[in-house]
């Protein structure tokens, strides 16, 4: 139960980081390259 909790938390978070990034500016990008290779 608690990994399956982790794990949504970390999809949402990676989900926000994306919608940030795709909102604001490609300065982001950088830092979501480092995120995605991890899903």
């Amino acid at each position: 139960l608690l990994m399956g909790c982790c794990v949504m938390l970390f999809t949402v978070y990676a989900f926000l980081a994306h919608l940030s990034g795709s909102y604001f500016s490609n300065n982001e990008i950088p830092y979501l390259e480092t995120i995605y290779p991890l899903l």
